[in-house]
């Protein structure tokens, strides 16, 4: 759906998108087709391994760069419309302290026990903070007595590909390495952590394969939810009701 756009971008002398790039891009895109189709065994398969690990989980997408960045908000869209997952996302360096932030909360193992006894402490419980001793996926916990577990966050670093030689990839280099911290640190904090990274090529290539892996990853999803990802029923009665 961008190609005609981006063909009159480069047209226009605004971007520098020939058509040798979208013959890459064409070529990126079959082959992500390809490792992400639906006959591919689901332990081989990163589309499906990745829609697996956020099952259960809150994603939160970290990007390591602008580019990087709109695969991120592509993922936060896609996950909301097709797979009706809740997610957020984030860019570096500026997002690096809420990101890290998020594991001071409820929603984290460390987090939530800390939380607990806290509270418990307010209240004057010493042993509050016990409750989330045990994981959420404890085999001694009753879903009936102890109510269902809150979820817990999974951190996905969405990456851009490695800066070549000769190419201006100082602030790129830091940004990785600043992932490499944060990602580190949630690993700590006892949150899964998972990374989508772009193959080298033009940034639009580079942009495709990143976007290929998230889409397929939310149709996954949503299909191992038991939802159809082409329709909403709530997306669909606001379209009815948005005509009449």
């Amino acid at each position: 759906m961008l190609t005609p756009l981006l063909v009159a971008a480069d047209r226009l002398g605004l971007v520098d998108v020939s058509d040798a790039c979208l013959l890459e891009v064409a070529d990126r895109l079959d082959e992500a087709a390809t490792a992400y189709r639906p006959s591919s065994e689901a332990f081989v398969n990163p589309a499906k391994v990745l829609a697996a690990d956020l099952a259960d989980r809150i994603p939160v997408f970290l990007a390591d760069g602008p580019l990087a960045g709109v695969a991120a908000r592509r993922a936060t869209t896609m996950l909301s419309r097709t797979a009706r997952i809740p997610a957020t996302w984030g860019e570096l360096p500026s997002a690096a302290a809420a990101a890290v932030a998020l594991l001071d909360g409820r929603f984290t193992d460390s987090g939530a026990a800390a939380c607990a006894a806290r509270a418990g402490a307010a209240l004057g419980d010493t042993d509050a903070g016990h409750v989330h001793d045990d994981p959420t996926d404890s085999i001694f916990r009753d879903p009936y007595l102890d109510g269902a577990p809150d979820p817990r966050l999974a951190m996905v670093l969405v990456r851009d590909a490695p800066a070549v030689a000769g190419e201006t990839g100082a602030v790129r280099q830091g940004h990785s390495e600043l992932a490499d911290l944060v990602a580190e640190t949630a690993r700590d904090a006892g949150v899964r952590v998972r990374e989508i990274t772009a193959g080298r090529g033009h940034p639009v290539s580079r942009l495709a394969d990143l976007i290929a892996m998230v889409d397929f990853t939310a149709t996954y999803l949503a299909i191992g939810l038991g939802l159809d990802p082409s329709v909403s029923p709530h997306v669909a009665r606001l379209r009815a009701s948005s005509r009449q």
